[in-house]
């Protein structure tokens, strides 16, 4: 509502008391998954949104991170959506040379999440003005664009969101969003996207409805009061794309992945109803959906009213009014208007001129005056506050026996992480409230103002029929797809949707609720009846349910009775009413007794039944332990295990006597055992429970087992309980110090990890390289693996981790997750406290947390962190801050998907290091410092150099990059040709030694001694531990060539080849001007003529080359033109000097084969006229090449590139298009 920042992945851990270092949750959850269930039941032909995701989507359409400058690459359609058949222009504002266009659909796609539908070619670049702001208004319009191109939108394209990708010359993207509607159809589900959102808070230029970020020297309100559609999206919101991103998307590609018959419209369509909604079932308002129109309030109204259904799985819904406008132009519906706090103010930017005109139209919140019409009286619910520190919060289950619960698991209280958030709204009693209201969750939260509250989810059923959903929260989505770092997916959030959806498509029946759905009686003495024990029978459904039948069948289905006020009269149960059933359990033999009860009706799931169980018991102690079998999972040899207990009850109807408990069979001495059981001539009463501590201490590897064994006065004496356990080696199950220098051991999300992951040598905890993510801001960049060997449930990881000075925010670090991609543990750097937090989950839901002291991290320096995870019932968890403890974790930590797979994640701005990441089933520890030698770069060319000719010095630095001293013993020149090379160094010799961080150079020149290939290395000797190190030295040794040359002394242009058809001005050899010599070349047009000549180098194409001539202007060449030009034999630029007559310098530029454009420049005003000037421009066309120029002598810049081209230099060109004269003399093509 005031703030948007969005969190792709959030730690939900945060209902902690504080008093120890170990704080325990327990948390009714389910399991974190990502689950696409079944879609729904598909006709005889699919619906187009099944067949459009048939087809391969493409990989990599998101895997770029927008420049944030608003000119680099951004554009806008000119509509924000577009019906089939018709028609969009699109703006594009650049500072590339170029760029192209490719159209993607967004969608499942088998998961890749898009499609690219239609590629538009490239596009010549145009920096195209951002406006100034309206000085009463604020806004800022691009409606003078030049438009880039037109797309005609094919009947055969599917309603969709599509994203317009640019891809500039310069490697830059972003997109433009547009919705392809589809006019007059029937689908089923019209999904409306919260484009009037994306615009209030876009600041595209300066301003939004909530800032004014211009320099207020034309507009000095606080905020614009109307923004336009007739501008880019901001870069970095969703790369360009507004906030489709953050929410809806997620939506979006579950919705998909269903198959869900389903048209998309924008609230624009939505307030012109040019897509009737009664044309569908259903309508979505999801995630952030903040402004509405009057227009669309009244259309979704009216929708209702003829029995359309809606669901706002959103919130702060509908918080603002807005109106439409048109633009400048007169194009409907481009302007959105929004006064605001405003809007019945005086003071400017107030008020709004609707005021006290058409009250019901004026742009201020809907529930204040003048409007007067709460939200709630609509959705049900209405906003309340944004959540504490934005954070996200569990989503808590009530009324778990409502038709939208059925199939979830979900029972009252039943809480599901991440879902609440960072927006809710809740029920209001202001009297608007909609009759019959259900409230279906109920989720306590902080909010930011409001303090201690709760969001509701609602349901209500109009007078029409129609049903109306809302969630309360805006990151409903969040629960749908674990896609963009998301991990809150939930198998019973996916199916509480899809009964929404379904309900909402094909509406409901009558639905049976059993509660309880298993009943169990205990022992019970043979022939004696229990008491009665009661199961409740809830229609939870829309319509009667008629009940043929309840029934006790099974196995023993004599030992139960039953008796219901269920059946009799119409045996008709009306839609939310209950009957009950009361059964008794009478034994008709000793031991174990089940059967069923059995209801047969209209539900769609009938029969369903309810368990029944309970034992027959005599007059005696009866032994029942629990459990039967204890197994320990890998359990290093020599070390103890956690202990596990084993429960012994009396479950009999006297005392137990207990002669003895003791540990037998092959590996006895394996296993050892306490208890708290009576002994000698004490005994256990009937009814009552002891307990045996059992822990397994193998003396050698493999498969151990034992039992353990008690002998007491039941008839079944002696009983066992069966002990195994495996004996493992210190194994290490995964490792990884970066030191290959790449990432191949682990996994990179290609489409949304938008932040720069990057091997680099110069921050390492140890040996030569660790891993860096960089992030802007909004970016977050992680990478995972999976563990080779497969799950692991009793694991140590240990990994390094420093941050920069410039992380200020928190981030999740490290997250262990199972191969069903629920959290195992996590380790949180909190930014407030400067300290770690770190969880463990279990799969009862329970989470355990251990916390760092406040202030024990620092920036800049190295950690490290080690989590120990035994994931068994008597589990143990404990972490390690450079090697010391901060708490541990003795609980039930079992899992039946232990964990499997590790990832390294950040989200914070700035740049955070990771090394010496281990796995293993053993305490890892911390490692020795060490000294590190870190040599940038690592290998050096001199290119071609002429025999005899020292070289220009190259530089190679050396770093201490390790935390202790580096002593250096030697630096020497070695290898085939040392000879060739010289090198100098400000490194410490002897006893001296580099400190920690610190530097040395080493200056290396090249002077070869004869044609041909030169090597050598430039090796170094320490007490590094990869120590010696190499840097790798390559020359070739030429002969001095001259490939071409004229001074025109020949009085001539006999070495040139002249343009007889298209150059109009004049080229001649003339003795008045001249460099040096008699000669010089003059190149003389009039206005609207151009002069050239051009010659092929004698020698065939060079790809290694220096280009000198003289030049010179006369005082009547006032305009810039192309000066040389150097091109392949197949006519393309391989470099060009242009003179800029505006600042009076040249421009040098460079191309390589794949269309790259490197450009050097000299200063401003670095050329008067009528004066000499010597250019010279070296270009060495190889995969690493270097380009320079020279002005005078003076290199005026360079480039280091990929300038390899299959077809090099061939010919060169001199070139005036300028009116005037203009000199050229002394022209030489060499190698040196």
């Amino acid at each position: 509502m005031k703030r948007l920042s969005i969190v792709f992945w959030a730690s939900q851990v945060r209902l902690i008391v504080v008093s120890t270092l170990l704080v325990v949750i327990l948390l009714p959850t389910l399991p974190l998954v990502h689950f696409f269930g079944p879609a729904p039941a598909k006709a005889a032909d699919s619906n187009p949104i099944q067949v459009e995701n048939s087809k391969a989507g493409t990989q990599g359409w998101n895997d770029f991170s927008a420049d944030l400058a608003p000119d680099t690459l951004s554009g806008f359609g000119s509509k924000i959506s577009v019906n089939h058949a018709d028609s969009i222009d699109f703006y594009v504002t650049t500072t590339a040379p170029s760029f192209t266009i490719n159209i993607y659909r967004t969608g499942y796609y088998g998961g890749a999440g898009a499609r690219l539908i239609s590629s538009l070619g490239s596009f010549p670049g145009l920096h195209q003005v951002i406006p100034a702001p309206d000085k009463v208004t604020g806004i800022i319009s691009c409606s003078n664009w030049t438009r880039t191109t037109t797309l005609n939108i094919p009947s055969s394209w599917v309603t969709g969101v599509y994203l317009a990708k640019l891809t500039s010359s310069t490697g830059k993207s972003s997109f433009i969003f547009f919705v392809v509607r589809d006019d007059g159809g029937h689908e089923a589900i019209d999904f409306q996207t919260s484009v009037t959102t994306y615009q209030a808070y876009n600041t595209w230029g300066g301003t939004s409805l909530y800032n004014n970020n211009t320099n207020l020297s034309i507009f000095k309100g606080p905020h614009a009061t109307k923004v336009s559609f007739d501008r880019p999206f901001n870069p970095g919101d969703s790369n360009g794309a507004g906030h489709y991103l953050f929410y809806e998307y997620k939506f979006v590609y579950w919705l998909e992945s269903q198959g869900y018959d389903v048209t998309y419209t924008t609230d624009v369509d939505t307030d012109t109803n040019v897509n009737s909604l009664t044309n569908h079932r259903g309508f979505l308002s999801v995630g952030h959906d903040e402004y509405w129109s009057k227009g669309m309030r009244d259309n979704v109204q009216a929708a209702i009213n003829a029995g359309v259904n809606a669901a706002f799985f959103s919130a702060n819904a509908m918080y603002w009014q807005i109106r439409f406008e048109p633009n400048a132009a007169g194009v409907p519906d481009r302007v959105e208007v929004g006064y605001k706090d405003f809007a019945t103010d005086t003071t400017p930017p107030g008020p709004d001129p609707q005021w006290h005109v058409n009250d019901a139209v004026v742009t201020t919140n809907w529930r204040a005056d003048p409007v007067n019409k709460p939200e709630n009286a609509l959705i049900g619910v209405m906003f309340e506050d944004q959540t504490k520190n934005e954070q996200s919060y569990p989503f808590v289950v009530q009324n778990a026996s409502n038709w939208v619960y059925a199939g979830t698991g979900f029972v009252n209280g039943s809480s599901v992480p991440g879902i609440v958030g960072y927006e809710y709204d809740k029920v209001f009693n202001n009297g608007l409230t909609p009759a019959g209201i259900t409230i279906l969750g109920n989720s306590p939260l902080a909010g930011e103002t409001a303090g201690n509250s709760f969001s509701n989810a609602t349901l209500y059923t109009a007078s029409s029929g129609a049903r109306v959903f809302a969630s309360g929260t805006i990151e409903w989505s969040w629960g749908l797809a674990n896609i963009q770092s998301n991990t809150f997916a939930n198998a019973g959030i996916q199916k509480m949707t899809a009964n929404i959806l379904n309900n909402f498509i094909m509406g409901t029946g009558p639905t049976v609720a059993l509660n309880p759905t298993s009943v169990s009686f205990g022992n019970n003495i043979v022939g004696a009846k229990s008491a009665p024990q009661t199961v409740t029978l809830s229609n939870s459904g829309s319509a009667t349910l008629s009940i043929s039948s309840i029934a006790i069948t099974g196995t023993n289905a004599v030992d139960f009775a039953q008796t219901n006020t269920c059946l009799g009269g119409s045996n008709k149960l009306a839609a939310g009413s209950s009957c009950t059933i009361s059964v008794t359990f009478t034994p008709g033999a000793l031991g174990a007794r089940s059967a069923n009860l059995t209801f047969t009706d209209t539900a769609t799931d009938s029969p369903q039944s309810v368990a029944l169980t309970g034992a027959g018991a005599i007059a005696a102690p009866l032994v029942l332990l629990s459990p039967t079998s204890v197994s320990f999972s890998n359990q290093n040899v020599g070390t103890s295990s956690s202990a596990q207990a084993v429960t012994l009850t009396n479950s009999g109807t006297t005392p137990l006597s207990i002669s003895s408990i003791a540990i037998t069979g092959t590996n006895a001495t394996d296993f050892a055992q306490t208890n708290t059981c009576p002994s000698g001539s004490n005994t256990l009463a009937a009814g009552s429970s002891c307990t045996i501590s059992l822990t397994f201490t193998p003396g050698a590897s493999g498969a151990r087992s034992s039992s353990l064994t008690f002998t007491d006065n039941a008839a079944d004496s002696p009983q066992t309980v069966t002990l195994s356990g495996t004996a493992t080696v210190p194994t290490t199950y995964f490792s990884d110090g970066f030191e290959s220098g790449n990432l191949n051991a682990w996994t990179l999300p290609s489409s949304d990890s938008t932040g720069a992951r990057t091997v680099q040598s110069t921050v390492v905890n140890s040996g030569s390289d660790a891993l860096a993510f960089t992030n802007a801001s909004g970016q977050y960049a992680y990478v995972y693996t999976a563990l080779p060997s497969g799950p692991e449930a009793q694991t140590f990881t240990r990994f390094y981790f420093r941050f920069s000075s410039n992380v200020t925010s928190g981030i999740q670090l490290a997250i262990a997750r199972n191969s069903n991609g629920g959290n195992v543990w996590e380790i949180d750097y909190n930014a407030n406290r400067h300290g770690l937090d770190v969880y463990f989950w279990s799969t009862n839901g329970g989470i355990y947390s251990i916390f760092s002291p406040s202030n024990a991290l620092s920036a800049n320096t190295w950690y490290s962190i080690e989590v120990q995870d035994y994931q068994t019932t008597t589990g143990h968890a404990q972490a390690w801050l450079n090697g010391t403890s901060l708490g541990s974790v003795d609980a039930d930590l079992s899992t039946s998907a232990p964990y499997a797979r590790l990832m390294l994640y950040d989200s914070a701005p700035g740049t955070i290091y990771l090394d010496d990441v281990a796995v293993s089933n053993v305490y890892n520890g911390t490692i020795a410092p060490s000294a590190g030698a870190y040599l940038n770069p690592t290998s050096v060319s001199f290119g071609n150099q002429i025999m005899g000719i020292t070289s220009a010095t190259q530089t190679v630095t050396l770093t201490n990059n390790n935390s202790l001293a580096l002593s250096i013993n030697s630096i020497a020149l070695t290898g085939t040709n040392a000879a060739d090379f010289a090198q100098s160094n400000t490194c410490p010799s002897g006893s001296n030694t580099l400190a920690a961080g610190s530097s040395c150079t080493i200056s290396l020149t090249f002077t070869p001694g004869a044609s041909g290939s030169s090597s050598a290395n430039l090796t170094f000797t320490d007490n590094a531990t990869d120590s010696p190190q190499v840097v790798a030295l390559t020359g070739t040794g030429v002969i001095a060539t001259t490939y071409f040359s004229d001074g025109f002394e020949s009085g001539n242009l006999n070495a040139w080849t002249l343009a007889s058809s298209d150059s109009t001005g004049s080229a001649a050899v003339q003795s008045t001007v001249v460099n040096s010599g008699s000669n010089a070349l003059a190149l003389n047009n009039a206005s609207g003529q151009y002069a050239y000549i051009y010659t092929a180098l004698p020698s065939g194409p060079q790809a290694q080359t220096f280009t000198r001539f003289y030049f010179r202007f006369g005082s009547n060449v006032t305009n810039g033109t192309q000066l040389a030009i150097a091109r392949n034999s197949n006519g393309g630029n391989v470099w060009e000097v242009d003179y800029n007559a505006n600042r009076h310098g040249v421009d040098v530029y460079f191309w390589n084969a794949s269309g790259a454009v490197y450009a050097v420049f000299s200063p401003n005003n670095a050329l008067s006229a009528n004066t000499w000037y010597s250019i010279e421009v070296q270009d060495y066309q190889t995969s690493t090449g270097h380009a320079q120029t020279w002005l005078n002598g003076t290199s005026i810049g360079s480039v280091d590139a990929d300038l390899s081209m299959a077809a090099p230099y061939a010919r060169l060109m001199f070139f005036d298009s300028a009116p005037g004269t203009i000199y050229l003399d002394d022209v030489t093509v060499s190698n040196q």
